[in-house]
């Protein structure tokens, strides 16, 4: 099967975690998984690879668990998944283009503009047009008053990768962030960074496992 590749890794994964468990000690063990992620994107929320992963990553984790004494499991994921519709190149749209001072940036469902000051009429009005539909258009500022990134202090990161604007997907569209040195490259059937409930929501799983001798 397509995903049999990928289930090494997970069972690998497991096998350490039950080698550590195992030895003498107190441990905090943080695992990652880049499947089903990868699954998603390459075949789609729906799709029988992710489904077949997922069904037998929860029996080897579940197998795991069974082997384990004395131990707290917790399993979530990073983000959620939203399957793509509406798929916009960004090289189709030369006015947007030439709005610009650089090359958009970040993800597809999340995309940052460095707009020419003398443009930003223009480039709201073009964007509201072609995308409006699908993305919501934030200035820099408004994003940041939205704390959208969390709260506390600005890293002092933001500023160098937060362009004036941002575009975030609410529906299942994506952006393309292609330049003509990659023209044809596959798009992604499923992917994540939007503000849909299919990305933001995430599962929470926790399994206590007591000593087994008592």
């Amino acid at each position: 099967k397509k995903y049999n590749l990928y289930k090494l890794v997970y069972y690998e994964i497991c096998d350490d975690i039950e080698m550590v468990c195992s030895s003498i000690g107190k441990h905090f063990i943080m695992a990652y998984s880049d499947n089903p992620d990868g699954l998603l994107h390459k075949f789609g929320c729906k799709s029988q690879e992710a489904r077949d992963m997922v069904i037998d990553a929860e029996k080897r984790i579940g197998e795991m668990c069974e082997n384990l004494d004395d131990t707290i499991v917790i399993i979530s994921a990073d983000h959620g998944h939203k399957d793509i519709g509406n798929v916009y190149n960004l090289l189709d749209y030369t006015d947007i283009l030439d709005c610009l001072i650089m090359p958009a940036s970040l993800e597809s469902r999340f995309v940052t503009f460095w707009v020419r000051d003398d443009k930003k009429i223009e480039f709201e009005k073009l964007f509201e047009q072609y995308f409006g539909k699908d993305f919501m258009l934030l200035k820099k500022q408004e994003l940041l008053e939205k704390q959208l990134f969390g709260y506390g202090e600005k890293h002092i990161k933001i500023d160098d990768f937060i362009g004036n604007y941002v575009a975030i997907s609410i529906d299942n569209a994506m952006i393309r962030l292609q330049n003509y040195l990659f023209e044809g490259k596959k798009v992604r059937k499923s992917t994540h960074c939007g503000l849909t409930k299919e990305e933001m929501e995430v599962p929470l799983i926790v399994i206590e496992r007591r000593n087994r001798n008592d």
